[in-house]
C-alpha cells in the first residue's frame, strides 16, 4: 500500500529513464552549449563589435561631440549617469561580493565570473599603455606633443599653443591621453558576461546594464564610441577564451 501511494504520488517513480541534472551551465538557452561552441560565438561577437568600431572611425569624433550635448529627461540622465557603477571597480566588487555571499549555492559559478570580470577589465587597461588617444574631455585642454618637441622640465607645465591648449609630453600615468580602449566597457561587459553564468534568465538585463554602462562613458566625455567599443570586443574575446580552460570550465559546469 506503501508503494502503491508513492506511486501515486510520483508519477516518475516508475520511470527507469535518468533524470538529468539542472546546472548553471546548462539552464538557459545559450548557455546550455558546449563551451567550445560558446567560445566560437563570442569571438564571433567580438569581430562584429570591432568591425562596427572600424565603420565608426571617421565619425567617431562628431557622434561623440554630439551625444555629449544630448539633452535628456533629468530620470534617464541620472539611470545613465548612475549605471557607471556596472563598470566602477567599487561598484563591481559590491556587485560580485553581494552575489558571493546571496547565492552559496552557486559560488563555484560566481568565481568563475570574477575571472571573467576582472581578465576583461585588466586586459583593456593593459592594452591603454599601447595607445595614445586623448579624453573628449580633454581635447580642448591639452595636446600630446611628438617625441622631441620639446625638453620636458620636472615639475613645470607644458608649454601653451596658440589655439589655448596645454603641450604634453606622453605619460603613461596622464589619464587624459589614455582613452583607447575603455577599461570601464571593458569590465562592465566582463561582469555581465559573467553573470550571464551565474543567473542565465537574467542575460538581457546584464547586457542593458552593460550598455548603459558604456553609453555613460561616452555622455561623460570620458570616451569615444570607438573606445567603448573596443572595450566591449575586448570582454567578449577574454570571456571566449577563458570558457576552455579546465579551471573556468569546471566551475561553470557544477551544479
Amino acid at each position: 500500500m506503501l508503494a502503491d501511494d508513492r506511486l501515486k504520488d510520483d508519477p516518475t517513480a516508475d520511470d527507469p529513464t535518468p533524470q538529468p541534472s539542472i546546472t548553471p551551465l546548462a539552464a538557459g538557452v545559450w548557455t546550455c552549449l558546449p563551451s567550445r561552441t560558446i567560445s566560437l560565438r563570442l569571438l564571433l561577437a567580438a569581430l562584429a563589435v570591432a568591425l562596427c568600431g572600424l565603420a565608426l572611425i571617421g565619425v567617431d569624433r562628431p557622434i561623440s561631440a554630439a551625444l555629449r550635448q544630448w539633452h535628456l529627461p533629468g530620470d534617464l540622465a541620472k539611470a545613465i549617469n548612475l549605471s557607471e557603477v556596472f563598470g566602477h571597480s567599487l561598484g563591481v566588487a559590491a556587485i560580485l561580493l553581494s552575489v558571493l555571499l546571496l547565492a552559496p549555492g552557486r559560488r563555484p559559478t560566481v568565481w568563475a565570473a570574477i575571472v571573467i570580470t576582472l581578465a576583461s577589465g585588466l586586459a583593456a587597461n593593459a592594452l591603454k599603455s599601447c595607445f595614445v588617444r586623448v579624453r573628449p574631455h580633454s581635447a580642448d585642454l591639452i595636446r600630446v606633443a611628438d617625441p622631441g618637441e620639446y625638453q620636458v622640465v620636472r615639475g613645470a607645465a607644458g608649454p601653451r599653443l596658440p589655439d589655448g591648449r596645454e603641450l604634453v609630453p606622453v605619460r603613461l600615468t596622464d589619464s587624459r591621453q589614455r582613452s583607447f580602449p575603455s577599461g570601464h566597457a571593458a569590465t562592465a561587459w566582463g561582469l555581465a558576461l559573467g553573470l550571464s553564468f551565474v543567473f542565465p534568465r537574467g542575460v538581457l538585463l546584464f547586457a542593458c546594464f552593460a550598455s548603459l554602462a558604456s553609453l555613460q562613458r561616452i555622455t561623460s566625455g570620458a570616451h569615444f564610441p570607438t573606445d567603448v567599443l573596443a572595450g566591449a570586443a575586448i570582454a567578449f574575446t577574454v570571456t571566449a577564451l577563458l570558457l576552455p580552460l579546465s579551471p573556468i570550465k569546471k566551475r561553470l559546469s557544477q551544479p
